[in-house]
């Protein structure tokens, strides 16, 4: 059966050819610049998380900030799952991601802060050269202050930091810093790649 078999035609063992890209099976990178250019991020060589043995993003533009795309928890209104009795406003949206697991980063920016929340949740900051804010909570951070990160990288592990009922991480956007907070998926146009069966 053919690696990538929703968009790619197999041309040899260690190639594939992927919407007009070549495609290095054991790198899972773009051999060359991806056509779509600017379109699918920065880093025009990237591809499906850099596993495209496990993932597949059809259209080459999306970076999921973790290995799941699973959302356990989405914007808006929710019972408190530490007190389900209660009601509370949920500012951004929960993604399944066991301890020690990657959190990517989805766009090139700019660390801004790397600091506990008043519950104890590890929490990294980036800002994105659009003046979209996201903070990526309960991860342990492998980035520094002030640090650059791409599109890709990883910001640090899953850590279970903070008032949590298990492991995973928590993403909160805003489009400016007066903005309110919206549903990272919109505010970024980001959806989970889709899995391979």
């Amino acid at each position: 059966m053919p690696l990538f078999k929703s968009i790619i035609e197999v041309v040899s063992s260690t190639l594939a050819f992927a919407l007009l890209s070549y495609t290095g099976v054991a790198s899972a990178r773009f051999l060359q610049s991806d056509p779509i250019g600017l379109q699918g991020g920065l880093n025009t060589y990237s591809y499906a998380l850099n596993n495209s043995l496990y993932w597949v993003d059809p259209l080459g533009l999306d970076t999921w900030p973790a290995n799941s795309g699973t959302v356990t928890s989405v914007f808006g209104p929710r019972p408190n799952p530490l007190n389900p009795t209660q009601q509370q406003n949920h500012r951004g949206i929960d993604i399944r991601n066991p301890s020690n697991q990657p959190v990517y980063n989805p766009r090139d920016g700019v660390v801004t802060n790397i600091s506990p929340t008043s519950t104890g949740a590890n929490r990294i900051k980036v800002v994105y050269p659009d003046g979209v804010m996201c903070e990526f909570l309960h991860t342990a951070p492998s980035v520094g202050l002030h640090n650059k990160v791409s599109e890709g990288q990883v910001l640090g592990m899953s850590d279970g930091s903070g008032n949590v009922t298990g492991p995973h991480l928590h993403m909160e956007c805003r489009r400016c810093p007066a903005c309110p907070k919206e549903d990272p998926r919109d505010v970024l146009g980001i959806k989970p790649l889709s899995c391979k069966p």
